[in-house]
Formats: C-alpha cells, structure tokens, sequence
C-alpha cells in the first residue's frame, strides 16, 4: 500500500453539553494494487484509527477528575484498554461515501453521550489502577492489548466484512489467517466455528468453540455458540450449562432465551421453560420464536387459553408454519371442538401438504369426525412418502376396523405390529413401540400380549397415564376387573382429567360389586359432561341393580333424551317399571325398542302377554 495516511480535509467538533460529536472528513488515494473495495476498508480502518485517538484525547482532557488518587498516567495498557472501550462505547454514522478518480471520500460523524461516558469511565478506570497495582486485574493488561490487537488485524476485519457479505470462503480464508497472526483471537475462533456450523461440520465447529472458550471462558458469544451447536444437534442436557451462563451474563441474548427455551422443552422441563421464554419476550417482544416455543410450553402445562393467545399472536404476525397450526388444531381438539381443530388442521396441510406430521394430524381429525374415506386418504399419502412412519398402519386398521371391513383391519394391523417388532429389535426401549404393540393386541383382542407389551412399557416410563389406561383396558377385555380397576384407579391418580379412565372405573366397580363407587364417578363423569348419554345410561343400570328404580327411570329417560345408541335402555326401562308394578309404562317403552329392531324388547313383549 503506497498511502499510510489518508488526507485530513477537515474535523470539526461540537459539544452541547449532554453529547459530543465529531465530524472527520478524509481523502483515500489509492495504490496501485486497490481497488474500490479495498480503498474503502482501509480507508475505514485508518479513519478509526485517527478517530479513536481524538476520543482518547477528549477523555485525557476532561475526565481526568474521575481518576482515583491520580494514580492514571496515560500509560500503553492504560490507554489500549481506553481505546477498545471507545469503540465499543461511541456511536457512527457514515455521512458520505464517494470513489473517484481512484480516491476514496468518506466523512463519518461520531457521538458520545457524555453522561454515559461519564457513569461508565467510574467502573473502566478503578480497573486500569487495578491492573497497574497488581499483577492480574479484573481484566489483565495482555488482554486489553490482546483486544487491541484483534481488531486492528486486516485479516480479521476484512473476514468478518466477507462474513457479513456472505462470501463465507473468503470469510474462512482470512480468519484462518488471523488465528495464525494472533491465536489468542478468540473472536476469530468463534466466527470460525460457526463457519464450520453452516456446512453441517460439528466436530470442527465445536473445537473451534472450545479453543475460544479456552481463551476467554465467560465470552456469552462463544457459550451462547456452543450452546446452540449443541442443541442443533439434539444434545439438549449438555447445551444447558452453556446456555444459562450466556444469559446470565448477556441479559440482553434474546437468541440464547430462545435457544434455552427451546432445549427446555426438548427435555419437557416446560416449567423453567415458560419462565425463561417469558423473559426474553421481555427483552425482545418483537421475536416471535419465543411466542411459539412458550406456545408449546404452555399447551404441555395443559393451560391451552394461553397457548392459543401465543400461537395466534405469531399467526397474525406473520409468522405462519405448519406446526404453529398443528398446535391450534390440537388445542381446539382439547376443548371439544373437532370442527375447528379440522379447520386448523387443513390450513397446516395447505402450507406442506407432503409433511407426514400434517397429514398424521389431518388424518386423525377425519377419523374423529367419522370422515373414515378421508382419513384413509391422508395415511395411504403418508405410506407413499414414508413407508416406515410411525403409527401410519395401525390407524389405517382402526379405520377400517370403524368401517366393519374386518379383512384390511387384519392386514394392516398385522403390518403395525410387524413395524412395532423391527423398532424393537433396532432399540427395546422405544415406549411408542411397546405402546403400538399393546394397543394392536388389544384391538385383535389377544389381551395376553397386550398386557405383556404395555407392562413393558409401564417399566420404562411409570408415570404416563395414558399407558396404565391402556393397561386398565387390557385388563377389562380379559375379564380381570380388580386389576383392571388398579390400573384406572392409578390413570386417574396421575392424570385426574381423564374422563374415559373415570367412566371405564365406574364400570370396573360395577362388575366387581362396589356400586356405591361406581354411581359416585358415574356423577362426576355426568357433571364434567352432562350431554353425553352413556353416562346417565351407565348410571341407570347401577341404579337398577341396587333397586333405586326411581334413580334408575330418571337416568334412562335423560339417556333416551340425549339420543342414546344402547337400545337396550328401551329393555331395562322397561323391566325397572314392571318392577314397580306399572305394566303400561313397561309395555310402552318395550313397544318403542321393539319399533327400533330390539329382539330383547319383543320378548320382554310376547312374555308380558304369556303371563296375563
């Protein structure tokens, strides 16, 4: 380079008191070997040079009374710790560029608050005298010059300008170079490490995190890096002490909010979750990735008004994916609205109808709507796009099971159960796998197996609930009541809002004699769903059973009332009348069960006749 020194045209400085503001105006001549773009950062690099020293100057000058026992004597360390402050400290804004005539004019204004300054030179300066004092300070001497060092190296500003434009093997090139002029440049090694991380290398990207954090242990850049290249690759436990600390001493990350939140609910640790989500939106409110992780937090806390709120919030900003309305679908399904979940369910498949998630999810919600055609469709997509996804084959049969076409139900079942064994074999502890199994015996009604697999689950995870209902259920078909009453005894100690262990309870009591207890979670089943006829059905047969016929009619006729399916109320009604003496009433509701294709009905009818 043949110019060491642009050309000063002029600099001009104002103070109002509050602020101070410098105008440089400078002239670059090229050399022989720039061009305009190189022109230009040296041109940049040597403007902050001079700028830097006058800020130096300006403190010298005025901030001299902040200096405890005069004990600052402008000394080399003294003074490259002061410059590295300013640059972080002082505001610029470029005013005009030109390149002409292969000279380069830049004028820059450059602003410090002197109030600012003024707090933050307290703390800078009692550590120089520290470090003047004693052989390591909060910050040693070497390090301040190291600091210096880094960012006047050309090899590194010129990198992380190739970064920034995203000339990434430019950027690699010229912060290999820095390391090898400086290997203490911890920020090179950095930037370098999430070089490697955009090519997918994790080996080298976590050394060069690790060799970064060698030099400068509490850097939050570098542990918030190696935190997030951690998480990336699904090491959610290990990326937590990284990701803390980062926060802990950058409160203002709000990716590392983001990141930890997110490998917090990786782990279902949803409470800590919550809570440091929340804080970053504190931070940031304008993030939406936090609103959608703090989404999922709170639909796994079950508190789904919340969820929804967040969940909206990034759908009207904008922020659309396919699984944000996955999460609102699933959320009205929680509430009871099936219909609105499907609504919610399609706009996911409209945003990636080849995902097999959306089309799982989609899939379901026809087949909880009775739409079996359309279910069917959605899980023959799946096959096509993934053969081996889970599940798919065993809610094919139960669709065509719920379709009475008994054939296909075998074939795809022995399909699941034949994909349930092949994850087993690759790793025995994969719950859904012992979970499909049990729910594929349950459903060929080979209850034996089916209590085998869901034990085995049980073992690896004791505290799901849905996995002792199962059991519960497995238990019910073979006959085994008393166990089959622990099981669901046990669902509802873990989960007390699942209504089907409750119902399925109630009649677990029933059969093994303690109809007390079954009529009082039959009235809790009817109080959390009053519109639901099985349940006063239920409760009439206990009524009969314990001859309070009263109790009995009043529940049969509400059964009929809300459209029940069992056309046996019509039988039982009937004979509970007879019971009383009321032979009219007893015919009359035989009468209407026989209408509605009840065998019991008629013979309850021709007998009625007989004994006359």
């Amino acid at each position: 380079m043949n110019n060491k020194n642009p050309y000063l045209m002029t600099k001009t400085i104002s103070d109002d008191k509050k602020t101070v503001t410098w105008t440089h105006q400078y002239l670059y001549k090229a050399g022989n070997s720039d061009d305009k773009y190189t022109s230009k950062e040296r041109a940049h690099k040597m403007i902050m040079e001079i700028i830097i020293n006058d800020l130096l100057l300006y403190v010298r000058n005025n901030y001299i009374q902040l200096i405890p026992d005069n004990s600052f004597e402008g000394d080399e360390n003294s003074d490259a710790f002061l410059k590295i402050y300013l640059m972080d400290t002082m505001k610029t804004n470029i005013l005009k560029e030109k390149w002409s005539k292969r000279t380069y004019l830049t004028r820059i204004e450059t602003t410090i608050d002197n109030e600012d300054l003024t707090n933050s030179l307290h703390d800078s300066f009692k550590e120089i005298a520290k470090a003047n004092k004693q052989e390591e300070g909060l910050r040693s001497e070497s390090e301040f010059i190291n600091d210096l060092e880094i960012r006047m190296d050309d090899s590194f500003v010129e990198g992380l300008a190739a970064l920034e434009n995203g000339d990434e093997e430019k950027a690699m090139e010229l912060l290999e170079e820095a390391i090898e002029n400086n290997p203490d440049n911890y920020i090179a090694h950095g930037a370098l490490g999430q070089l490697y991380a955009k090519e997918f290398n994790y080996n080298d990207a976590l050394d060069s995190f690790d060799e970064g954090l060698r030099i400068k242990p509490n850097e939050p850049f570098l542990l918030a890096a190696k935190g997030s290249l951690l998480s990336f690759y699904g090491e959610y436990e290990a990326s937590l002490p990284y990701l803390r600390k980062a926060v802990e001493l950058d409160i203002e990350a709000d990716l590392c909010y983001y990141t930890l939140g997110m490998s917090l609910n990786r782990l279902k640790n949803y409470s800590e979750a919550i809570t440091i989500l929340g804080q970053g939106i504190k931070i940031n409110p304008d993030y939406l990735d936090l609103y959608y992780e703090l989404g999922i937090s709170l639909f796994h806390k079950k508190q789904f008004t919340k969820a929804l709120d967040n969940f909206n919030l990034c759908i009207k900003s904008k922020h659309k994916s396919a699984e944000t309305y996955n999460y609102i679908g699933a959320i009205y399904e929680k509430k009871g609205d099936l219909e609105s979940g499907l609504i919610q369910f399609k706009k996911a498949y409209t945003i990636s109808p080849e995902n097999p998630n959306v089309l799982y999810n989609l899939g379901n919600s026809y087949c909880k709507l009775n739409d079996y055609k359309k279910a069917l469709k959605c899980f023959y997509k799946i096959l096509d796009l993934e053969p081996d996804f889970m599940d798919v084959n065993y809610r094919i049969a139960l669709c065509y099971e719920l379709c009475n076409d008994y054939p296909k139900v075998l074939k795809f079942m022995d399909k699941a159960i034949e994909y349930y064994n092949k994850s087993l074999d690759l790793d025995a502890s994969l719950l859904h796998s012992n979970y499909g199994l049990a729910s594929c015996y349950s459903d060929k009604n080979d209850t034996d197996k089916a209590i085998k697999y869901i034990k085995r689950e049980l073992e690896l995870a004791p505290s799901v609930a849905i996995n002792h209902f199962l059991l519960g259920s497995a238990y019910s078909n073979a006959g085994q009541f008393k166990n089959a009453v622990k099981s669901y005894e046990k669902t509802l100690s873990l989960d007390s809002n699942h209504l089907r262990a409750r119902y399925y309870l109630s009649i677990g009591y029933h059969e093994t004699g303690e109809d007390i207890k079954a009529i009082k979670e039959l009235k809790k089943c009817v109080k959390i769903d009053p519109t639901d006829p099985t349940y006063y059905f239920h409760l009439g047969m206990t009524y009969q059973d314990v001859t309070n016929y009263e109790e009995a009619i009043f529940n049969f006729k509400k059964a009929i009332e809300l459209n029940c399916d069992e056309i046996d109320v019509y039988i039982y009604t009937g004979e509970v009348y007879k019971a009383l003496g009321d032979l009219e009433n007893a015919k009359k509701f035989w009468q209407k069960g026989k209408e509605l294709g009840s065998h019991g009905c008629e013979i309850a009818l021709k007998d009625l006749e007989n004994d006359k």
